[in-house]
């Protein structure tokens, strides 16, 4: 096919453009494709679409109807909300997404099937929490216990690793790692740029940088990790869910998560959420949850004031559905 005979030039693509879809993945693995011609991938047409097509997934916005739900406390009691720092986090870079053309995002990323969210796999947690365990005197660091059995400590929580040849009674009921997802509105991707060199081994120095786009999940998104922990004993020392909720956090706060940590990608702090209990809608304090597993996402106010537009809503849908009742009662 000849870039004549293509459905759309990139010229007919507005610089406002906007998807119609509000399910990144699918966006991000059809949508970007569409009127491509993969005939001539580095054509002038595919050029001009790729960059409205990165430009709009800049400019995507979501909404607390569009994002996963927590597990709640029932099926994932512990939760730590932590919120990316500059210059933000990859995740699920290794996916494949390229097809040769110029400027492209050449890069996945961890999209949810179903709600089309970018999320952090909980095998990506455990993975990168079981990591830290190499280094034993870190973790009796961090939980303060300097006799402490790191090795069957890491058997609790996370099992037998292959190359483990530890008995079944030594091991206890284990934690189980949930998907970690984002709970903040607003754009969650941000395009950036990683230029790998080639050495030229006649000149014997870097030649040819080739710039590969990508997309990140910039800073301040924040991420819920949710977790069912059990309380442990190793060797007579008694450690809670919650001393194991604390080490987790040190552990993704001071070496992040996702590719390239070594150069700053991953970072992460305390989330404003778990900090201070701020309403989404005002920005005002909110209250404690009873159970003790964080803070009510709105104030008093805003969530009186939800619950009456809910009702409204609800009141209105049942109108529309029920016409006949209405014109009953009416007599």
């Amino acid at each position: 096919m000849k870039n004549s005979e293509h459905k759309k030039k990139y010229t007919e693509y507005d610089e406002e453009f906007k998807y119609n879809s509000k399910n990144l993945n699918y966006i991000y693995n059809i949508e970007y494709y569409r009127d491509i011609n993969f005939l001539e991938p580095e054509g002038v047409n595919n050029e001009g679409i790729i960059k409205v097509h990165n430009k709009a997934l800049t400019n995507f916005e979501v909404a607390e109807k569009m994002r996963m739900k927590a597990l709640g406390n029932e099926i994932a009691p512990h939760c730590l909300r932590l919120k990316t720092v500059y210059p933000g986090l990859l995740v699920g870079v290794g996916q494949p997404h390229s097809f040769g053309g110029k400027g492209e995002a050449a890069l996945g990323i961890s999209l949810d099937y179903v709600t089309g969210m970018p999320y952090i796999p909980g095998s990506s947690v455990k993975g990168m929490l079981r990591s830290a365990f190499r280094h034993a005197d870190y973790i009796r660091t961090l939980m303060d216990k300097p006799e402490l059995n790191v090795e069957k400590l890491e058997m609790s929580i996370f099992g037998r690793g292959h190359e483990k040849n530890v008995e079944e009674e030594e091991v206890s009921v284990h934690d189980i790692f949930f998907d970690a997802i984002i709970e903040s509105d607003g754009k969650v991707l941000d395009s950036d740029n990683i230029t790998p060199h080639r050495q030229n081994k006649e000149l014997m120095e870097l030649a040819a940088p080739n710039p590969i786009t990508m997309f990140r999940i910039p800073e301040n998104v924040e991420f819920c990790f949710q977790f069912r922990l059990h309380d442990s004993c190793i060797d007579g020392v008694e450690i809670s869910a919650d001393e194991k909720l604390k080490l987790f956090k040190n552990i993704l706060t001071e070496l992040g998560i996702g590719a390239k940590t070594n150069v700053g990608y991953g970072s992460l702090e305390e989330g404003v959420t778990a900090a201070k209990g701020v309403c989404k809608i005002c920005g005002k304090e909110t209250k404690p949850k009873r159970d003790g597993s964080g803070y009510h996402e709105y104030c008093s106010s805003c969530k009186n004031k939800l619950d009456s537009q809910r009702q409204k809503e609800n009141s209105k849908l049942e109108r529309k559905l029920n016409p006949v009742g209405r014109k009953k009662k009416r007599k």
